[in-house]
């Protein structure tokens, strides 16, 4: 019916991302993200935004603002199947979620979702999350917590 990942420390989970998993990347299916191909598939803008977050561990858009990612620490990702919305799936996995990380002392948790999930957004603000307050875009879509189709939330753990 879904599932619940993630990770109570972002930067940590990316350097292990770096060192372990990135060596094993096969270059024929996921060429680095410098590397020119003739395969149109793989020059698509989006692909190569693909290629490039796997081989370099890009899992949390907080990356780029460490202070912020100390603060906000996990992060995670959830998808429930849409027969199983509103049956409380997503929120006991949440909460299971949530009380693992702040078990290991996050001070904070934090995940990326695309802006157009109006459903998921209205879950993620029923059980406390709120848009990063960082402009993450230069401004260029005059909102803060955003970049591009993602929005980025916030939840601090201390209340929860």
């Amino acid at each position: 019916m879904g599932y619940c990942i993630g990770s109570v420390d972002t930067t940590t989970f990316a350097k292990r991302w770096r060192d372990t998993f990135t060596p094993t990347i096969d270059s024929k299916l996921v060429p680095g993200p410098g590397v020119r191909c003739d395969d149109s598939l793989m020059e698509r803008d989006e692909i190569k935004g693909f290629r490039h977050a796997v081989h370099n561990a890009n899992c949390s858009m907080l990356q780029a603002w460490p202070q912020t990612l100390e603060q906000y620490p996990a992060h995670l990702h959830i998808d429930i199947l849409p027969e199983y919305h509103r049956k409380g799936h997503g929120t006991v996995l949440m909460n299971a979620f949530l009380d693992a990380v702040m078990g290991q002392g996050a001070a904070g948790v934090h995940l990326d979702m695309v802006q157009h999930n109006v459903t998921g957004r209205a879950f993620y603000d029923r059980v406390g999350f709120q848009k990063c307050p960082l402009v993450m875009d230069g401004g260029a879509s005059g909102e803060t917590g955003v970049n591009g189709i993602v929005v980025t939330l916030i939840m601090d753990l201390g209340g929860v």
